[in-house]
């Protein structure tokens, strides 16, 4: 019998694989995105070798997709190489910020914004742009719960920045 813990794991990893699948079945095989998703999927079951392959190919076939940045920064984290994780997350945030100025009624571009200022240990930036963004868009419920989550210390991000804004 499962317990609570084991079973809620278990239902987030049905749901997990859940949506990957229901993704690819959408995507263009070796698409940007399903590369994207498949290196989750695989970071998410700590092959970060194969979640780094992805990566690459993804950022190499398109450079400007932050989402790819940001998880390529979160593999280096888990394999401790902190250099190339903070480089990643630069990276995607020079992306996100570009994006968020030339798109601002964008609530993904906000959220992803806000996600690599926290991860580079921006956080009061972070708050910033999504308090920006909450008031923007208050019908947006789940803005409300990534602030929350972004105040805490992310276990693949930096507690405080050594770099400066760009």
């Amino acid at each position: 019998m499962w317990t609570g813990f084991e079973k809620n794991q278990k239902n987030g990893l049905f749901l997990l694989v859940m949506i990957f699948l229901f993704s690819c079945s959408h995507a263009e095989t070796g698409s940007v995105k399903t590369l994207w998703l498949q290196a989750n999927m695989a970071s998410f079951e700590r092959q970060y070798d194969e979640a780094l392959a992805l990566l690459q190919e993804a950022t190499k076939k398109d450079p400007e997709f932050a989402p790819a940045w940001l998880s390529k920064g979160m593999v280096y984290k888990k394999m401790q190489k902190e250099e190339l994780s903070r480089k990643c997350y630069e990276v995607a945030l020079l992306l996100y910020q570009k994006k968020h100025d030339s798109l601002p009624e964008n609530v993904d571009y906000a959220k992803g914004y806000a996600e690599a200022l926290s991860l580079l240990g921006f956080k009061k930036e972070s708050m910033k742009v999504l308090d920006e963004t909450i008031a923007r868009f208050p019908q947006e419920k789940d803005l409300l719960s990534l602030k929350e989550v972004m105040k805490r210390a992310h276990p693949l991000g930096f507690n405080q920045s050594t770099s400066t804004l760009p």
